[in-house]
C-alpha cells in the first residue's frame, strides 16, 4: 500500500507555531471577520437604503387581521400574567409575635419587658426567601395621651 503524502497531493498543511499569543491573535481575527461580515446589516452606511437591513419592520407589511391578532395575543399574555400575579400565592410570609409571649416561653419575668433582648426564632433563609424584615410596634399602657410620662 502506498503512503499518501501531502506533497504528492499538491498541498501541505503545517500547524501554526507561536503558542498562546498566536492562538489569541487568530481568535481575535476570526471574531473581527465575523463582525465585519454582519456590519452592513447592523449599522448601514448613510448612503445605503433601508432595504439592506436584515430585520425589516414586519408591522408595516402585515394585513389588518394579522395586526389585530398580534395585539390581541400580546394583551392576552399581559392579562394572563397580571391574573397569575394577583391570584397567586403571597410573596411575603408574616408572623406576629408578642413580646410577653417570648418572655413567658423563656421563663423570664414580665418586668424585663422594657429592657429586652427578645430571642426570636426567625424562619429559614432559602433561595427564594433571602430577606428578613423585623418590624416592631410599641404599645404602652399610657392612658392620659401624653408622649412622655412624668415621674
Amino acid at each position: 500500500m502506498a503512503k499518501i503524502d501531502g506533497a504528492s497531493l499538491g498541498y501541505a498543511y503545517h500547524l501554526p507555531s507561536g503558542g498562546c499569543l498566536m492562538r489569541l491573535r487568530n481568535a481575535l481575527s476570526q471574531f473581527s471577520d465575523l463582525f465585519s461580515e454582519f456590519n452592513k446589516y447592523i449599522a448601514p452606511a448613510y448612503h445605503h437604503d433601508r432595504c439592506e437591513r436584515s430585520v425589516q419592520m414586519r408591522l408595516y407589511s402585515m394585513q389588518k387581521g394579522e395586526f389585530v391578532m398580534v395585539f390581541l395575543a400580546f394583551f392576552c399574555c399581559l392579562g394572563l400574567s397580571v391574573f397569575i400575579g394577583l391570584a397567586g400565592p403571597p410573596i411575603t410570609k408574616t408572623s406576629h409575635i408578642k413580646g410577653s409571649s417570648v418572655l413567658e416561653a423563656h421563663n423570664l419575668s414580665l418586668d424585663l419587658m422594657a429592657q429586652g433582648p427578645f430571642p426570636i426564632q426567625s424562619p429559614s433563609i432559602t433561595v427564594y426567601r433571602q430577606q428578613l424584615w423585623v418590624i416592631a410596634v410599641m404599645q404602652t399602657d399610657n392612658s392620659d395621651d401624653e408622649v412622655y410620662e412624668k415621674p
